[in-house]
């Protein structure tokens, strides 16, 4: 999926994405990621939403069927925090912004599915049997969904706005906004770690994150005065 793509290469992003949503678990270390992030040419959000949006759409949903078994959605948020990583030193900017916009879209995908907040949670969970490299992880934390918030909100705290950084700080920008949603903190009715009624796990960790704010929010306001263009081809 992407722009300027030939028919080969768009069918090539499509058997990938497939792979990813089935029922094949695929671990941290596999070469498939890496053929995954380099399969989209262009910047998502360069495209069409609505189209962008019917492509991942069913994926999403496959992907979230699955991950019970796969934890596949695990290993592409731990990828996605890596790319965010890299974004730093100036490397992977395309592909860290359309890996935060396939987060996006499986967070819209929980969110469509009503499931409670409890859900949320054990999709974000690094279970000991998940095969991925101990170091990528603390020790004792095992809450996936604060580390990709802290890695998302550093970004853009730490990421000078400029045109060729200026997508992956947009897509950063969207994903904390999906994960804030009313909707997706009214999910259910239980409670998780504490938190209190029509409080999602989503909202617990981006209020663990205080003390980035004050930067977060002044980055942020410069990202929205700059607006450069975003770059075609990524």
């Amino acid at each position: 999926m992407g722009q300027g793509q030939s028919q080969h290469e768009q069918a090539r992003s499509d058997e990938l994405l497939q792979q990813l949503a089935g029922s094949q678990a695929l671990e941290y270390q596999d070469i498939f990621w890496k053929h995954l992030f380099l399969s989209m040419s262009g910047p998502l959000a360069g495209l069409d939403p609505s189209l962008v949006a019917q492509k991942l759409n069913g994926i999403c949903e496959s992907l979230l069927l699955n991950n019970p078994s796969t934890h596949n959605l695990q290993v592409l948020v731990l990828h996605t925090v890596a790319l965010l990583h890299d974004v730093k030193a100036g490397k992977n900017r395309r592909s860290a912004a359309n890996a935060v916009r396939f987060i996006s879209a499986v967070l819209g995908a929980i969110n469509r599915s009503q499931a409670p907040r409890e859900n949320l949670t054990s999709l974000f969970e690094i279970s000991p049997t998940l095969p991925i490299p101990r170091e990528l992880v603390a020790p004792g934390n095992h809450q996936l969904l604060k580390i990709l918030v802290r890695r998302l909100m550093s970004t853009l705290a730490e990421v000078g706005p400029s045109e060729a950084t200026y997508v992956v700080l947009f897509e950063c920008a969207c994903c904390l906004l999906v994960l804030a949603s009313a909707q997706l903190a009214g999910n259910g009715t239980g409670s998780s770690g504490g938190a209190g009624p029509g409080r999602s796990p989503a909202i617990d960790a981006l209020l663990t994150q205080q003390a980035t704010a004050p930067m977060f929010m002044q980055r942020l306001l410069q990202a929205v005065m700059a607006r450069p263009p975003p770059p075609r081809d990524g």
